[in-house]
């Protein structure tokens, strides 16, 4: 099952003031490790999971490494 993290961005995220790259609607997430923003426009290097509750959680690869290592 391949997930448009995107697209998934967009639909759980806040809108962002302005566009994107393509003129299309952007809207950001938190990383769940660092807390940095992550917008729907620049999603390389950017994971998604979803809870046995439902929740969604983004997170940059590269911080998911560094979790794993603590």
């Amino acid at each position: 099952m391949s997930v448009d993290i995107a697209l998934r961005i967009k639909k759980v995220g806040l809108p962002v003031k302005g566009s994107g790259k393509t003129k299309d609607p952007v809207a950001s997430v938190r990383c769940s490790e660092c807390g940095d923003e992550i917008r729907s426009d620049d999603i390389t290097g950017v994971g998604w999971v979803r809870t046995r509750r439902g929740t969604e959680l983004f997170f940059h690869e590269e911080c998911r490494r560094k979790a794993g290592t603590r």
